[in-house]
């Protein structure tokens, strides 16, 4: 039987070179309501390099919510097809931050990595389902 049918499907990017806080915002530019939004690819190139895993915290569905994770390393690139149902209406901006894996994460110590100057890209499907008629 095949799968729900697609009103649409945006895909976006959201790109940023970071400071050292870790943190970017993607302002604009998506569907404020989908029913889902597939990570698709997530490309790191590291300033500094070095073996250290993040997390990728976001505010999708009033977050924070981890929706991905990286290594630091020189570069790297994953591409998890990560499937996030949205529960609310987006924001306008959606805001980004690298998160050190403890439980439960924390931000990123700068003394413990610094991720200036690196730079992120996060491809991202945003996907609404058409409705079935009355």
């Amino acid at each position: 039987m095949p799968g729900p049918k697609i009103e649409y499907n945006t895909n976006v990017t959201s790109y940023a070179i970071l400071d050292s806080t870790g943190k970017w915002t993607l302002q604009g530019g998506f569907p404020q309501f989908p029913d889902e939004i597939i990570i698709r690819q997530i490309t790191f190139a590291a300033a500094v390099a070095s073996s250290d895993v993040c997390l990728i915290s976001s505010n999708v569905n009033a977050g924070p919510q981890i929706i991905g994770s990286l290594v630091t390393a020189t570069n790297y690139t994953s591409c998890p097809q990560t499937i996030i149902t949205v529960r609310s209406p987006l924001p306008n901006q959606l805001q980004f931050q690298l998160m050190t894996p403890t439980h439960p994460p924390v931000p990123l110590d700068p003394a413990q990595y610094d991720p200036t100057d690196s730079m992120i890209a996060i491809t991202m499907d945003f996907i609404k389902y058409k409705r079935p008629l009355s």
